[in-house]
């Protein structure tokens, strides 16, 4: 069975692995300096990486202060 952190650990953006317990104590396993930045990188963890860039493309467009950093392969259309 997954648990609540296993899925947090594996969200597309390393800086969007967040969460908050019942109890209010913040889950954080990548940090909070990316989010703070705003910059979106592929979480490693995440086992759709072709997903990243539409996600990140489509926060961007909400919120256009962020910035994206895609591998190369990746970029360049590679899954």
């Amino acid at each position: 069975m997954l648990t609540a952190r296993a899925g947090v650990q594996q969200f597309l953006a390393g800086c969007t692995c967040v969460g908050v317990t019942a109890a209010g104590e913040l889950y954080a396993p990548y940090g909070l300096d990316e989010l703070a930045a705003g910059q979106l990188t592929l979480n490693p963890l995440n086992r759709t990486p072709d997903l990243f860039l539409p996600k990140a493309k489509d926060y961007r467009a909400r919120w256009p202060w962020l910035t994206i950093h895609a591998p190369d392969w990746l970029a360049e259309g590679g899954a």
